[in-house]
């Protein structure tokens, strides 16, 4: 949404859409899915993708939603 600074810090100011979880997050499938698509494991439940300079950390079953077999980061 936008930028927000305050005592000489820089924040962002972002909005989520709700999104429903019908069910326990399979993290073997995320596992997968991110490998397929060039992700490394870098540990437990970091991701690294070395040619987009991509991070994703903290994938864990309370952060990824899955909603009908659709899995939400």
């Amino acid at each position: 949404m936008g930028f927000h600074q305050a005592e000489g810090k820089l924040f962002a100011a972002v909005k989520q859409a709700f999104v429903k979880s019908t069910e326990q997050t399979n993290l073997n499938n995320v596992k997968e899915f991110l490998s397929t698509n060039g992700f490394i494991n870098k540990k437990e439940n970091d991701y690294y993708h070395p040619g987009l300079g991509l991070i994703f950390e903290d994938l864990h079953d309370e952060n990824v939603l899955t909603d009908e077999g659709l899995c939400s980061l």
